[in-house]
């Protein structure tokens, strides 16, 4: 796993623990000594934060085919599920606004 893709796949960690993982980033990519934040790095990589923290689409369809399903067992997992990724994507909007 390459560190930019384990920064992804940690994206609902803390944001301390996120940083940390930022800097370990960092500490590969760059020369020592050089000037890059991680303040700065997520400045420049939000849009790439934003999209990690969102959960998958499928969730959202997989839920959508079970309200439909016209089974009742089928019918109320799908609505929690629906209700489980409509708050989380709100909880990226709180935590990574558009402004």
């Amino acid at each position: 796993m390459s560190d930019i893709a384990k920064i992804a796949d940690n994206i609902n960690e803390s944001d301390s623990e996120l940083n940390t993982i930022i800097q370990d980033f960092l500490n590969g990519i760059f020369y020592p000594g050089a000037s890059t934040t991680v303040a700065d790095w997520r400045i420049t990589n939000y849009a790439n934060l934003r999209k990690w923290a969102y959960p998958d689409i499928t969730i959202y369809n997989d839920a959508q085919v079970k309200i439909n399903s016209g089974i009742t067992a089928l019918e109320e997992e799908g609505a929690e599920q629906l209700e489980d990724y409509v708050n989380e994507c709100l909880a990226v909007k709180t935590r990574f606004p558009k402004e």
